[in-house]
């Protein structure tokens, strides 16, 4: 099993955590705290990508890309609902973005479950009961 040596969190947690950091480190680039966290994460998400082979890596990257698309999406609807102010846009807008934000969570978390697989480590797996992503997404 691989684990991260450096950092007591799962490594799909590592993966999902360092595209958050990214785009925290491009709308605060001089933030010297953040800074050392990205970099952190980023060692740390280099070293475990160095344990797995060539076509695994691949999939990593894949995946890690995924997650860079939805934290991004994500990001964004959060921001446009900041920006506008909610008292500017209607509550049934407001309303679309939540679930498409929902949305873009349950697809992250089958692509950390995917991460969890690729590194063996299924016992960090989220379970979801009764959950409405848990169907939504299955062929993902």
């Amino acid at each position: 099993m691989i684990y991260s040596n450096h950092m007591q969190i799962p490594c799909a947690d590592i993966f999902d955590k360092l595209s958050i950091l990214e785009l925290k480190r491009r709308r605060l680039p001089n933030d010297k705290l953040l800074m050392k966290q990205y970099e952190a994460y980023r060692d740390e998400k280099n070293r475990l990508m160095n344990n797995l082979s060539f076509d695994d890596r691949n999939l990593a990257t894949q995946y890690y890309d995924e997650l860079s698309n939805l934290n991004t999406s994500i990001w964004n609807i959060e921001n446009e609902i900041r920006e506008g102010g909610e008292k500017h846009i209607p509550l049934e807008e407001i309303g679309r973005r939540a679930l498409k934000v929902r949305n873009y969570n349950g697809m992250r978390t089958i692509i950390k479950n995917k991460l969890s697989i690729l590194f063996n480590q299924e016992l960090y797996k989220e379970v979801k009961i009764d959950h409405v992503s848990e169907n939504m997404f299955k062929n993902y």
